[in-house]
């Protein structure tokens, strides 16, 4: 006779932590008097470290004034009623397939009610949804929403490798082109051409043309739209601005700050091993 000792444990629960801003109480007097107290210098020794000077200076002003929060949420099924019209469209869904396979005529019907069933689900869950925000603040339904994020896949690829790989393929010599010939009596521009200094107008006028002026979604130095949209009507920094573009015309280099771009190698199949077998986009 042998015996075992059986114990059982729950399975832990996964938290999915990310960090926030709260922009619900930023005292604007005190962010309007910082902002227009700013200072740079006068003469800058190149673009490069005029840029970084001015990100720097404009993220630590906001950085004090808009403090970031910890939350942490657990990973749940989420739950919802659906409406008398889904449950009728599934019942038909559910006859029609029954005669799918009878004629070609039955099949597209069948394939079109289970499109119908699908928008008509969606529309239940974004009207629970909308339901439960209206009930209990955004919060307690994104612990929800947060849980439908799946992992596609796992890759096991080192990120220097994809690094190196796209890399590699975007050199000169891997490119081969044959030039054209060129045609016959054909005039030969200048190769040079000038781009003349803008004012703080063409800065405002420009700005004014962007739709998304109150996004805050943040990129990859720490700047949104909606920080710029607080901060440009500040004459001082309107005029830094207006600064780095000339000084980058004159100069002719752009600022290596801004040529920073995230990738992200998205698969194009399931198991992933190869960086050839990804598929780049820069955010």
């Amino acid at each position: 006779m042998v015996y075992a000792d059986l114990t059982f444990s729950k399975p832990k629960q996964k938290k999915v932590t990310f960090m926030y801003k709260n922009y619900r109480n930023v005292d604007f007097k005190k962010l309007g008097s910082e902002i227009s107290t700013l200072s740079f210098e006068s003469t800058q020794a190149d673009i490069h470290t005029a840029t970084s000077d001015f990100i720097q200076k404009v993220t630590n002003i906001f950085d004090r004034n808009i403090k970031q929060h910890k939350v942490s949420f657990i990973k749940k099924s989420i739950l919802f009623t659906l409406s008398d019209i889904s449950l009728t469209l599934i019942k038909e869904r559910n006859k029609l397939a029954k005669y799918r396979s009878h004629s070609y005529l039955n099949n597209v019907v069948y394939k079109n009610h289970c499109k119908l069933v699908k928008k008509a689900i969606f529309r239940d869950k974004r009207n629970s949804l909308n339901s439960e925000i209206d009930k209990y603040g955004p919060y307690k339904p994104l612990k929800k929403l947060w849980s439908q994020k799946k992992v596609v896949c796992q890759m096991n690829i080192n990120p220097d490798e994809i690094n190196n790989y796209y890399v590699s393929i975007t050199t000169p010599s891997s490119v081969s082109s044959v030039t054209p010939s060129k045609p016959a009596k054909i005039r030969i521009p200048d190769n040079t051409f000038k781009i003349s200094s803008i004012s703080s107008f063409h800065l405002h006028s420009s700005w004014n043309k962007i739709k998304s002026k109150d996004s805050k979604q943040l990129d990859l130095l720490n700047i949104s739209n909606w920080m710029l949209k607080i901060s440009i009507g500040a004459p001082i920094i309107a005029e830094q601005l207006v600064k780095i573009i000339n000084m980058s015309f004159q100069s002719k280099l752009y600022p290596e700050l801004l040529k920073i771009s995230k990738v992200i190698p998205i698969p194009k199949i399931l198991d992933t091993t190869e960086p050839s077998e990804t598929r780049p986009i820069s955010i």
